[in-house]
């Protein structure tokens, strides 16, 4: 679980010195936009957090899902 969190807490990192990064470093770009842009790298941060911190990743949950009994299961036997 510590191993989760930490892992976690270092791609949110990443993902927010990634976003951030080429804002940073232009010269001629105003106070308020890089103010945006960490607003932006904030919140990329946080779902990011959240999504790795979780015991099952959020995009699986609906592939676990039971198909449902209509017309996918009778296509795949065949007619007589």
């Amino acid at each position: 679980m510590i191993s989760q969190l930490t892992g976690a807490f270092v791609r949110a990192i990443l993902v927010m010195v990634l976003i951030a990064t080429p804002s940073l470093m232009l010269p001629g770009v105003s106070h308020d936009t890089t103010q945006i842009v960490a607003l932006v790298a904030l919140f990329a941060a946080a779902l990011t957090f959240f999504e790795y911190a979780r015991p099952i990743p959020a995009w699986s949950s609906s592939a676990t899902r039971r198909p449902s009994t209509g017309c996918a299961s009778s296509r795949s036997s065949p007619r007589s």
